[in-house]
């Protein structure tokens, strides 16, 4: 009988989102193959030390997991025994990684070139991918030299010395409401609607406690619109569009992951016409960021006018029992199962190993 295929998933972090990596691990390590792959949960915990948690699945849904982790040993290494843990005095040697670290050290590029290092085959997009898409103000440049629209934002680095004149004058002439968002962060950490001057300074220091660099970016009345894309550069799909409907002010941190209040509209309430353009910008994107795997593509269509923009990419997106990648791609007929499946095949095949 041939070996299962080794899959550490990893999950936790050091970052403001890892709660919301425990539940997307809890989702995976359920929903794996395990006909053919042996998957071993491998938490970082907030202090960054590495764990191996064996059993006790349901305490990743809680965030309480490192109270059953095992005193085992994780380790890293460059060569053919790339990434190996020593549990019971034997070494388990992992054939591909699986992570789902949302957000800083985990989503950024740095554990993805950490992965290339070791020579360790590793699910979702390169290290400059993940890069770039993490940076919020580096994405809409690329974008821009794509040609592909965005509402109009402003960034503020926290070294620089900005007036308060200065800074209320341009958000007064982007117009109000707008909204604050750390540059390097996502899930909606850190993220405040602001409807005038008076709030803006406060929203702004809320910001920095996550990031050195801010945007600042016009809020529109739009319809949140999101699209799924798995594959890779010249061999990719794309899902149905999906729309959110959030019961708060904006789709926030607690309703993504949290309280399960967001609704969803699968399909998106789209022309025809609507949904070519938002597709169209949407392969546009995932090819000049150089994506790979997975990616989920969001957008903002004006209520008022219809104009779709550009919002973000997410490399890493929630993978969540509530979060809407899954949901877009089994809409599509491809179960977690199947995608999860496809995903390690697909960074097997890009790590040499099929």
């Amino acid at each position: 009988m041939k070996d299962k295929i080794k899959v550490g998933i990893l999950f936790g972090g050091q970052s403001a989102e890892h709660e919301v990596s425990c539940r997307s691990a809890e989702f995976v390590y359920r929903s794996i193959d395990r006909e053919r792959f042996e998957p071993f949960l491998i938490g970082i915990d907030k202090e960054g030390r590495y764990h191996y948690l064996k059993g006790h699945e349901d305490s990743l849904l809680n965030c309480t997991w490192t109270e059953y982790v095992e005193d085992d040993r994780v380790c890293f290494s460059q060569g053919d025994q790339a990434f190996f843990m020593e549990t019971g005095g034997e070494k388990v040697f992992l054939d591909v990684a699986f992570p789902v670290l949302h957000g800083p050290n985990g989503e950024d590029g740095k554990l993805q070139g950490l992965f290339e290092f070791t020579g360790l085959p590793y699910v979702g997009c390169n290290t400059i991918s993940s890069a770039i898409c993490m940076d919020k103000d580096m994405t809409k440049k690329l974008m821009a030299a794509e040609g592909i629209s965005q509402v109009p934002y402003f960034c503020l680095y926290e070294e620089d010395e900005n007036s308060d004149e200065d800074v209320a004058t341009r958000a007064s002439d982007i117009g109000y409401p707008v909204f604050v968002k750390p540059c390097n962060m996502g899930s909606s950490v850190g993220v405040s609607k602001v409807e005038g001057e008076e709030e803006l300074f406060e929203a702004i220091a809320e910001a920095f406690k996550y990031d050195d660099k801010v945007l600042v970016e016009k809020g529109l009345d739009v319809l949140e619109l999101e699209v799924a894309a798995f594959g890779k550069r010249n061999d990719f799909k794309l899902s149905t569009v999906g729309a959110i409907r959030p019961n708060e002010t904006f789709y926030d941190y607690e309703t993504k992951y949290l309280t399960n209040d967001a609704e969803f509209d699968i399909p998106a309430p789209l022309s025809k016409k609507e949904e070519e353009e938002l597709r169209g910008m949407a392969k546009k994107a995932f090819r000049a960021a150089m994506c790979y795997g997975l990616s989920r593509i969001d957008f903002l269509m004006d209520r008022k006018d219809k104009k779709i923009y550009f919002n973000e990419i997410n490399t890493l997106p929630g993978f969540t029992a509530i979060s809407l990648y899954p949901k877009l791609m089994e809409f599509d007929g491809m179960g977690p199962m199947q995608l999860i499946s496809g995903l390690i095949d697909l960074a097997l095949e890009r790590g040499g190993r099929l």
